[in-house]
């Protein structure tokens, strides 16, 4: 038996269908990645580093073990702060964000190779965190445990962490809000 197919008659295009036809749908990008990922590590630094001592105060190995897993987690979102950087401004050349005169081109373009190079540095330092939990991690699943020193130094460390990423967020910052620079403030 032949199957019936049922023909679509055509209609009239509404208002409403030239407004949805212009709209873009909003998409993320490497920039919007960058912007959303670069705050974890710098409230991420301060909050665990405050878990941890908490969980030495408290003597509770329950605080200790969420704060390490918590740097462990905030360490994934970290690489993606730091590998969508380099995609962010590629992104913001590309598209044509960047001032059109010479002079202020190059000085936001001095920023940004300068927010990235103290980036950089901090994201290595801050990776020897993770690296020494990681490391310290496999050996008390074998029975060792955490030592003394270590459980002193992680939170510490987690507050030089925090100094640092705060300096490359102010960088970051002043790439796009140049109001906040100190010369802004004197002209």
């Amino acid at each position: 038996m032949p199957r019936l197919m049922r023909v679509k008659t055509p209609r009239k295009p509404s208002p409403q269908d030239a407004r949805n036809e212009s709209r873009e749908e909003p998409s993320m990008n490497a920039a919007h990645i960058h912007l959303l990922t670069v705050h974890v590590p710098v409230l991420g630094c301060p909050a665990l580093a405050v878990l941890l001592l908490v969980g030495l105060w408290k003597r509770s190995d329950l605080l200790w073990n969420v704060g390490v897993i918590g740097v462990l987690a905030m360490t994934l979102v970290t690489v993606v702060a730091y590998f969508s950087g380099p995609l962010a401004y590629e992104q913001l050349s590309d598209g044509d964000y960047l001032p059109t005169d010479e002079v202020t081109r190059r000085i936001v373009t001095e920023r940004i190779e300068s927010h990235a190079a103290v980036a950089r540095g901090v994201y290595f330092v801050f990776l020897l965190i993770p690296l020494m939990i990681f490391v310290q991690g496999i050996r008390v699943i074998s029975g060792d445990p955490w030592p003394r020193w270590m459980k002193w130094a992680v939170p510490f460390l987690l507050v030089a962490a925090t100094i640092g990423f705060t300096v490359v967020a102010h960088q970051g910052g002043v790439i796009r809000h140049p109001e906040i620079l100190p010369s802004a403030a004197h002209p």
